[in-house]
Formats: structure tokens, sequence, C-alpha cells
């Protein structure tokens, strides 16, 4: 009997530890983004990103931004709350894929023809206005 104690006991320690290593697990990492500069109190619930963030007038203002894992490119902190600063425009409608990596926005983007091709947008900096999908091309503004 003093056997199956102990089993028991070692079993309870393995359980509470693999309690706390799902817990700690179970802690999302907060994203990166150009919000880390004027933002604290950062944190992930679910797919819910939460922050404290700066205001134009440098008055705290709490925030959060749902779905942020949707966000194409920077989070950024407009004014006090979390938005997507990545690429906007009508491009979205007809592309679709859309990676920034470093300065490079890259998509399939549907021609006139219906036809999906690769396309880049080199220089991109965060939100620059409307982006447009040229006939299968990404540009700055309206073709």
């Amino acid at each position: 009997m003093k056997s199956f104690g102990k089993s028991l006991a070692v079993l309870a320690s393995a359980a509470a530890f693999c309690l706390v290593l799902a817990g700690a697990q179970a802690q999302q990492s907060t994203p990166q983004g150009s919000y880390a500069k004027t933002c604290n109190n950062v944190s992930v619930s679910g797919t819910t990103l939460n922050a404290t963030c700066m205001t134009f007038n440098q008055q705290p203002s709490q925030t959060s931004l749902p779905f942020y894992s949707s966000c194409v490119g920077d989070i950024g902190n407009v004014n006090g709350t979390l938005a997507c600063a990545g690429p906007n425009g009508s491009y979205a409608l007809t592309c679709r894929n859309s990676v920034v990596q470093g300065d490079v926005l890259s998509a399939e983007c549907q021609k006139i023809n219906g036809q999906w091709v690769p396309s880049k947008l080199t220089g991109f900096q965060g939100f620059q206005g409307n982006i447009s999908n040229c006939d299968g091309q990404l540009k700055n503004g309206n073709c």
C-alpha cells in the first residue's frame, strides 16, 4: 500500500506540472509592430490585441484590436487606437494571399481576363493610402 501512495503522489506531481506547463504555453506572445513604441500594458486575449496607447496629446487610451492576426504588415497606434497600418486599398478586392516582408508587399492579383498572377510592390512603408490592382500589378494610387 505504501508503494501505491508513492505512485499516486508522483502521478499527482506530474499532473500538476503538466497543468503549469499547459498554462504557460496558453499565454500568447504579443505581435511586433510600430505600436510597441507608444503603447504599454500590451496583452493578447484570444484573437484580440489589448494595450494602453498614447494619443497625440500624450494621454493614455485603453484600446483593443479584434482579429489582429489578420493585419497584413504593421500594427500601429493611430491617436491612441490600435489599427492595422499595413496596406490598404482597392487591391484587396481582387488580390489574395497578401504578405509584407521588409519593404515589399506581395500578393496574387487577378488580371482583367480572370487570370491570377504574382505581383509585388517594392518600397512599401506601411499605410500609404490606396493601393490598386492595375490588371495584375500592384500600384500606389489609382491605375
